[in-house]
């Protein structure tokens, strides 16, 4: 008799499951756009949380924002009852303007129940500065000019062909940046890391990660300070760099060429040196293992 009660239960708990993975979400949404004048020495300053941010170069002395907010949940009433709870405010005070898009709850009022996301495009001029902050979502940043500055938490990164200093924090969320030709200066935890065609100096700072850095004949020096996280280098045929890595209680892989001969039985380490007068990539991490591609 157990048996077939368990039988019973098994099948009504398969059924349920059918049943859920049949529910139909509701998704309402609403665009909001608004365009603010710029000039030369004004910052732009964007706070964002459940979004996906997009920032581009325009031509026009004005700083413009399209979003798409929305709300989805299998009943269409709480869907459209809580896209109202988004927010997007634009201002500028003084020489900052500053973008945020948010969920605002009024007092008494319920928290908003649907999956609430928001999608954000900028179009800024190429010379503006940047300072972005984004929880749980990504950002994608190009063919930007001035100095960019970013922070997130669960937010991923691509950033494409920025042009000057670039910072960033992570934590939770991965980097990818590729043409960058200033300065850039990353701190991250348990976010991956990934660099191509860098053109400036570089500093890496991480934690609980994974940093991949190709470097060519336009990269700078090159210094990663890490703990618990895997490094792989590659570029390594241009030729172009000096190369001093250390690793303690971690492996180190790199071409025969590479001198190990300083390296102990909890500390590894590697010298490569091209010219006294070469950029180089030096390499620190702990608990971690190095890797250099040919």
């Amino acid at each position: 008799m157990k048996k077939i009660w368990l039988i019973l239960l098994l099948l009504a708990g398969c059924g349920v499951g059918r049943l859920l993975a049949q529910v139909t979400l509701q998704v309402v949404s609403k665009n909001v756009e608004k365009t603010v004048p710029w000039k030369p020495g004004m910052e732009l300053i964007v706070n964002g949380e459940k979004a996906d941010v997009t920032v581009v170069p325009t031509d026009s002395a004005a700083i413009s924002v399209t979003a798409e907010l929305s709300a989805k949940h299998p009943s269409l009433d709480t869907a459209q009852a809580d896209v109202n709870t988004w927010q997007l405010v634009v201002n500028t005070v003084g020489k900052k303007v500053y973008i945020r898009a948010y969920v605002g709850v009024q007092a008494g009022k319920r928290a908003p129940v649907s999956n609430m996301r928001a999608q954000i495009k900028i179009m800024a001029p190429r010379q503006c500065a940047v300072n972005l902050s984004n929880r749980f979502g990504k950002a994608r940043l190009e063919h930007l000019d001035g100095p960019v500055a970013l922070n997130g938490y669960f937010c991923r990164f691509d950033l494409f062909a920025l042009n000057g200093e670039l910072k960033v924090e992570s934590e939770h969320g991965s980097v990818d940046g590729k043409e960058l030709k200033g300065p850039v200066d990353i701190k991250g935890k348990r976010a991956d890391v990934t660099l191509q065609q860098t053109a400036g100096n570089c500093q890496i700072q991480t934690e609980y990660g994974s940093v991949r850095l190709h470097a060519d004949q336009q990269t700078g020096n090159v210094r990663i300070n890490a703990q618990m996280t895997d490094i792989t280098l590659s570029g390594l045929e241009a030729n172009t760099h000096n190369y001093r890595l250390k690793t303690r209680y971690g492996n180190l892989e790199v071409p025969d060429k590479f001198d190990q001969s300083g390296s102990t039985e909890k500390e590894h380490s590697a010298i490569y040196q091209v010219k006294p007068e070469s950029p180089s990539i030096e390499v620190e991490t702990s608990f971690g293992h190095i890797k250099v591609e040919k």
